[in-house]
């Protein structure tokens, strides 16, 4: 029997509730959805930094570096465990992206269900955290013709670039550690099993998102139909 909706689960749960009730645990849940929406875009900033520290340790003469009150002469060991980071950073996008998606629209359902003139015009997107996501589906929402699609498809391209670019960049990044320490190296092949966990975590959190179908994936499957 397939699960109800969460929309469908908030009505049932809510709708014999105070109208007080409701709206403090929506300030409840705004609280916790600021506190999220922090942690997404710190693991966006830790995936990009670890490949930057990648490619820094890769292609340039780096001797030494400070870690804290440590300092390190030998980076080798920096550059095998480089890509894990960035296999974690990855795993949290995708975990936290997921969480994201189900807290925008769990925030939505609960204030219509007391106040639903201002979810039915999405007015609730203005309470949200503000970020690059919330602020391009708002100027998609209030756009309209070819500017409002062109905000959609630069949004897809953002979402499929986190979602895909990752993957590539930890091939490229284990082949290169491959190449310059061997195949007999416990600390690459460490990194490498560690990683493929977090990938594969990463990638059944995506797939689970696709399922469930967010508006935007809907819109831009709807819009390539269109288009064949």
């Amino acid at each position: 029997m397939a699960p109800r909706r969460l929309v469908e689960r908030v009505r049932d749960s809510l709708a014999s509730e105070s109208p007080d009730y409701v709206d403090q645990y929506y300030k409840a849940l705004l609280d916790n959805f600021y506190r999220l929406d922090e942690k997404f875009h710190r693991a966006i900033l830790l995936l990009l930094f670890s490949v930057a520290a990648f490619e820094l340790l890769a292609y340039t003469s780096i001797k030494e570096a400070a870690l804290g009150p440590f300092k390190l002469t030998d980076l080798s060991l920096l550059q095998k465990y480089c890509p894990l980071v960035v296999a974690y950073s990855y795993c949290s996008l995708s975990s936290l992206g997921t969480m994201r998606h189900y807290m925008r629209d769990l925030t939505t359902a609960v204030i219509t269900v007391s106040h639903e003139s201002v979810g039915k015009n999405s007015l609730d997107l203005f309470l949200q955290p503000p970020s690059l996501f919330l602020t391009s589906e708002i100027s998609q929402k209030l756009s309209d013709g070819i500017l409002s699609k062109t905000f959609l498809r630069i949004e897809s391209v953002i979402v499929f670039a986190l979602s895909v670019g990752p993957i590539i960049f930890l091939i490229h990044a284990f082949y290169e550690v491959f190449l310059l320490f061997g195949f007999r190296d416990l600390n690459v092949w460490v990194s490498l099993i560690l990683s493929l966990v977090f990938v594969l975590q990463a990638v059944l959190l995506f797939i689970h998102h696709l399922r469930n179908m967010s508006s935007l994936v809907q819109e831009v499957f709807g819009w390539m139909g269109r288009k064949t």
